[in-house]
C-alpha cells in the first residue's frame, strides 16, 4: 500500500507548495477577521456591527444596500433617484453613485439573505479582503511573506479604520481594492503585459468608485509619486510599452467611472452642490499627538497600564474615537524608521507618501493635546495655519469635512514601510528565530491596534406591525416622530427596509433638498403644546385632516427620543385613536379615513426656535432670538398680510420676514402694538415663514420685566427667570389676515417729496368733545435724509384753523433720520385729545412730515385737498356734541 502510495506524494507536496502559502494566508486573516470583531459573525441576523453608543450610521449604510437592490433590480432606476424619502418630492444624490461599488458588491448577498446579514457580511469582508491586498502588496515588494503578513495586517486593522468600524462607516472601510491597484501599477510599470494593464484599469475603475475623497488623498498622490520617484530618483527608465500600458489602464478607469461621476459634475456646473458643504473642518482633523496616542479603552494596554495619560486628552470620549483616533502604533513606526536608515533609497517614494499623508491629516489648523496650537504677536492672537487650508476650497476637496480620514492613505504607506521594516530586520536574524520574531512583532502590533475588545454591536428590534405594512400599497407615506432627532432619522431609513413605504423625512450622507419643510411642519403639528400660543393651536381634527391631505397612512413614534413622549402620545391617540403597536421604544398609529379638508389656516410653530410662552397683559407672548420661523398651511393661494403684536427688547428692531424665500420690505418695531406686513401670497398647502431680527438679539439673564417698570400694563415680573436668554423681538397673536388691501385700515399711496412714501393709517375712538382719538400712520422709507423730522397730525376746523395737533419724532425720537435705511416700513402712533369746548361740525383730519429744526414740511405729491400746503388729507371726522 505504501508503494502505492507514493507516486502520489510528490503531486501532493508539489500541489501544496502552489497553494499551501494562499490558503494559509486566507485562513490567517480570516481568523484573525473574526477574532478582532467577534461577536460579529454570531449574530449576523441579530445586530449590527456599530458602537450603539458612537452613532447610527450602519442603519443608513444598510439602508442603502437595500436601496441600491431596490432601485436598479426592482424599480430599474438609478440609485441617486431616492424616490422612497422625502415624501411627496423624493431626493436626488448623485454623489452616491460616485461610491457604487461598495454597494453593489452587496446585491448577490440581498438576493439571498437580509439587509442586516449583508451589512455584517459586508463589514467582515472588508477587513478580510483588505488584508488580503495588503499583504500581495508588501509581499511583492519585498519578496519576503512574513513581511507581506504584518503589511497585511497593519492595513487590514489599523485603528482608524476600527473606529470607522465602529461607527458603521462602510464606505470608509472599504478600501481593500487599493492595495490591489498599486500591486498591479507596479506590475504594469516593471512588466507591461496586456492582461496586467487591463486588470489594473478595471480596479483602479473600481476604486474610483469607492469615495471620492480617496481620490485626491489617495490614489492621485500616490500614483503619481510613485511614478515620479522612479523615474526622477531610482532612475528607472519606463519603457514606451509601459507607458503605453499605464495610459491604457488609465483610459479604460476614467471611461469606466465617468458615467457615474458626470451626474455630480452636471450638478456642480450648475451651482447645485452647496448642500454637499459640511462643517467640521477642525474638528474632525487629526491630533498632533494622536499619531503615538492609542485607544484608552484598548484592553491589552490598559490590563498593562501603557495607555500614556494625553491619550485620554487627545480621546476625551468614546464617540469622538470615531474621527479622532489616528494611532500610527509603535512598532510599525519603528519598523519604517528601520526601512528608511537601511533602504532609503528604496522606500523614499513611500516616505515622502507618509510625511504627505501625515501633514494633511492634521487638516487646515494644528491641534495639540486636544487643543488649537496658538501664539500671540502684538496682542493679536492666531492659530498655526498648515498646509491643508491652502486646498480645503479646491473642487471634490471642499467635500472633505474630515481630514483625518486622509489616515488611510498614511497607513496604506505605512504598511509598506513596516513590512520593508521586518524583512531588513529579519536579514540581521538567526534563520532558526526568524520566524518567531515575525510572529512576535506581528501579534504584539495586532495588540497595540486594538480599539476596543469584544466588538460593540446593536442589537435589532423591529417594531411590531412594520412587516404588515408591506402589503399595504405604498402610496401611503410613514411619518417618522420626532422629526429633530437624528436618531430616528437613521432608524427611520433602516425600518423602511422592512415596510418598504414612502417616508417624509430622509437624509443620504447629506441634507437633501426635496418636500420642503413638511416633515418639520407634521413634526410640530404633532407635538404637545400649550392651549393658548402665540398663534392659534389646531384641534384634533384639524391634525389628522392636515395628515390625510399630506398623504400620511401610519406614524412610528420613537418615544424614546421625544422630549415629552407621555404628552406626544396622548396627543396622537386622541386625534388617531390608540397605536396598532406599541413598545419600549416605538408605537405605531394608523391614520384613519375620514376629510382631509381644513377650515382657514394652520398654524405651526417650531418651538425649539422660540423662547418659552410667556404671559403679557394676560396673554400668551414669545420672545424670538435672532431668528424664528413658522409655518402656515393653507387651502388655496391667498393674498393678505401678517398681522402680530410686538415689542422690541430695547431700542428698535429691523425685522426680516420671509415669506416661502420671499423677503417682504423690513419692518421697524418699535413700540408695543399691532404691525402688519406689506401684502404677501401663500401658496397652497405649505408656507415657511422666517422672522429675521436685523440688529440680532442681546444676551440677559433674567426677565426684562424686571429691570424697571413694565412696558406693558399687565405684564409681570417673572423673578424665576434667571438663566441667560438672546432676545431680540417679544410676539403675541401672529395671524394672517387675507383679503386686505393694504397694511393699514385706510390705505393710502402718497409720496412725500421723493422720500417717505405715506401707505395708510388706523383710526380708532370716538370723535367726541373731551375723547381722545388714536391714529396709526403706516410709512416706508423710499431714501435716507441728513435731517431729523417730525410727524404732525392736525385736527382742522371747517374753516382751516387749527383745532388740535400732535407732532413727535418718529418713534418718539427713537428712530432718528439717521437710522433710515430704504424701504423699511415703521408705524408712528398719534393721540389726539379732542377739545372738551369743540363745537359739533365737521372736521379735517390731516397727517405730513417736516425737517427739524427748520420745520420746513415735505412736499405732498397728491391730489387731494390741503396737499399744496404739505399735508395729507386723511379723512373728514364729524364731531357730535
Amino acid at each position: 500500500m505504501d508503494k502505492d502510495r507514493a507516486p502520489w506524494l510528490p503531486d501532493l507536496y508539489k500541489m501544496w507548495w502552489r497553494i499551501g502559502p494562499a490558503a494559509t494566508i486566507t485562513l490567517i486573516f480570516a481568523s484573525l477577521t473574526l477574532v478582532v470583531t467577534y461577536p460579529v459573525i454570531t449574530q449576523l441576523g441579530s445586530s449590527l456591527a456599530q458602537n450603539p453608543e458612537g452613532g447610527h450610521d450602519a442603519y443608513h449604510h444598510t439602508y442603502v444596500l437595500w436601496w441600491f437592490k431596490k432601485a436598479l433590480l426592482d424599480l430599474h432606476i438609478s440609485p441617486a433617484d431616492l424616490r422612497l424619502i422625502n415624501f411627496p418630492d423624493g431626493g436626488y444624490y448623485p454623489l452616491l453613485l460616485t461610491q457604487s461599488i461598495v454597494y453593489v458588491v452587496g446585491l448577490p448577498f440581498l438576493l439571498f439573505t437580509s439587509p442586516t446579514v449583508t451589512y455584517n457580511s459586508l463589514f467582515l469582508l472588508t477587513f478580510f479582503l483588505s488584508g488580503l491586498s495588503g499583504y500581495a502588496l508588501c509581499a511583492y515588494l519585498t519578496r519576503n511573506r512574513w513581511a507581506g503578513l504584518l503589511g497585511g495586517i497593519v492595513y487590514a486593522f489599523f485603528p482608524n479604520r476600527m473606529a470607522h468600524a465602529l461607527s458603521g462607516h462602510l464606505e470608509l472601510i472599504s478600501t481593500y481594492l487599493f492595495p490591489l491597484y498599486l500591486l498591479l501599477l507596479i506590475k504594469t510599470t516593471h512588466r507591461p503585459r496586456l492582461v496586467t494593464s487591463l486588470l489594473c484599469g478595471l480596479v483602479l475603475a473600481a476604486s474610483l468608485l469607492v469615495q471620492p475623497l480617496f481620490i485626491p488623498f489617495l490614489l492621485v498622490p500616490i500614483t503619481f509619486v510613485w511614478l515620479l520617484y522612479e523615474a526622477l530618483v531610482l532612475y528607472r527608465r519606463i519603457e514606451r510599452r509601459a507607458l503605453f500600458a499605464l495610459a491604457g489602464a488609465f483610459g479604460l478607469a476614467v471611461l469606466f467611472a465617468i458615467p457615474f461621476f458626470w451626474p455630480v459634475l452636471r450638478q456642480q456646473m450648475r451651482g447645485q452642490g452647496g448642500y454637499l458643504q459640511a462643517p467640521g473642518l477642525v474638528l474632525f482633523s487629526a491630533d498632533l499627538l494622536g499619531i503615538v496616542s492609542p485607544s484608552p479603552l484598548n484592553p491589552l494596554l490598559k490590563a498593562l497600564g501603557l495607555v500614556p495619560s494625553y491619550a485620554h486628552q487627545v480621546l476625551p470620549a468614546f464617540r469622538s474615537i470615531r474621527e479622532s483616533l489616528v494611532y500610527v502604533g509603535i512598532i510599525p513606526l519603528a519598523l519604517a524608521a528601520l526601512a528608511f536608515y537601511g533602504r532609503r533609497r528604496k522606500v523614499g517614494a513611500w516616505v515622502l507618501l507618509a510625511l504627505g499623508a501625515a501633514l494633511f491629516s492634521l487638516g487646515p489648523l494644528l491641534k495639540a493635546n486636544g487643543h488649537l496650537v496658538t501664539f500671540t504677536v502684538e496682542n493679536h492672537e492666531s492659530a498655526v495655519p498648515l498646509p491643508y487650508a491652502l486646498l480645503m476650497n479646491l473642487p471634490l476637496l471642499s467635500y472633505n469635512r474630515a481630514p483625518a480620514r486622509i489616515n488611510t492613505t498614511l497607513m496604506l504607506v505605512v504598511a509598506v514601510l513596516s513590512a520593508y521594516g521586518l524583512s531588513y530586520v529579519l536579514t540581521w536574524i538567526r534563520s532558526c528565530w526568524r520566524n518567531v520574531v515575525a510572529v512576535v512583532l506581528c501579534l504584539l502590533t495586532l495588540g497595540e491596534f486594538l480599539v476596543v475588545w469584544p466588538f460593540p454591536t446593536t442589537p435589532i428590534q423591529f417594531p411590531a406591525g412594520l412587516t404588515g405594512l408591506a402589503h399595504i400599497p405604498e402610496h401611503n407615506a410613514v411619518l417618522n416622530l420626532p422629526v429633530a432627532s437624528w436618531a430616528v432619522t437613521e432608524l427611520a431609513l433602516f425600518y423602511q427596509t422592512l415596510h418598504k413605504h414612502p417616508i417624509f423625512d430622509g437624509w443620504v450622507q447629506r441634507s437633501l433638498s426635496g418636500s420642503g419643510n413638511i416633515d418639520e411642519f407634521l413634526d410640530r403639528l404633532f407635538s404637545p403644546s400649550s392651549e393658548r400660543d402665540v398663534v392659534p393651536v389646531p384641534s384634533a381634527n384639524t391634525r389628522a385632516a392636515i395628515a390625510r391631505a399630506q398623504g400620511v397612512g401610519h406614524i412610528l413614534f420613537f418615544n424614546y427620543y421625544a422630549r415629552d413622549a407621555e404628552a406626544q402620545g396622548e396627543l396622537l391617540s386622541d386625534t388617531f385613536g390608540p397605536p396598532q403597536s406599541t413598545g419600549e421604544e416605538v408605537a405605531l398609529y394608523q391614520v384613519p379615513p375620514g376629510p382631509a379638508v381644513v377650515d382657514g389656516f394652520v398654524y405651526a410653530l417650531p418651538a425649539e426656535h422660540w423662547w418659552s410662552i410667556e404671559t403679557w397683559d394676560n396673554q400668551p407672548a414669545r420672545w424670538m432670538p435672532e431668528q424664528a420661523e413658522l409655518y402656515i398651511y393653507s387651502l388655496s393661494e391667498q393674498e393678505g398680510m401678517l398681522r402680530f403684536t410686538a415689542l422690541p427688547l430695547s431700542a428698535p428692531q429691523r425685522l426680516q420676514i420671509e415669506v416661502n424665500d420671499s423677503a417682504l420690505p423690513p419692518l421697524v418695531i418699535g413700540d408695543w402694538m399691532t404691525y402688519t406686513t406689506s401684502l404677501c401670497n401663500l401658496q397652497p398647502g405649505l408656507n415657511y415663514i422666517t422672522f429675521r431680527a436685523l440688529g440680532g438679539c442681546t444676551s440677559l439673564v433674567g426677565d426684562p420685566r424686571c429691570a424697571g417698570p413694565a412696558r406693558a400694563a399687565g405684564a409681570d415680573c417673572n423673578p424665576h427667570i434667571n438663566w441667560e436668554r438672546c432676545l431680540s423681538v417679544l410676539f403675541q397673536d401672529i395671524r394672517f389676515s387675507p383679503g386686505a388691501a393694504g397694511p393699514s385700515e385706510h390705505p393710502l399711496d402718497v409720496v412725500l417729496d421723493d422720500r417717505v412714501r405715506f401707505m395708510g393709517y388706523d383710526l380708532e375712538g370716538d370723535p367726541a368733545p373731551g375723547e381722545p382719538l388714536l391714529i396709526t400712520l403706516y410709512w416706508q422709507i423710499l431714501d435716507v435724509s441728513e435731517k431729523d423730522h417730525v410727524i404732525f397730525v392736525h385736527l382742522l376746523g371747517p374753516g382751516g384753523d387749527l383745532l388740535t395737533q400732535q407732532d413727535a419724532p418718529p418713534l418718539n425720537g427713537s428712530y432718528p433720520a439717521s437710522k433710515w435705511v430704504a424701504s423699511d416700513m415703521f408705524l408712528h402712533q398719534v393721540t389726539l385729545e379732542v377739545p372738551v369746548d369743540t363745537p359739533p361740525g365737521r372736521y379735517d383730519l390731516v397727517a405730513g412730515m417736516y425737517t427739524y429744526p427748520d420745520t420746513k414740511r415735505l412736499p405732498v405729491a397728491s391730489d387731494h385737498p390741503y396737499a399744496q400746503h404739505g399735508l395729507i388729507w386723511l379723512q373728514s371726522v364729524n364731531i357730535q356734541p
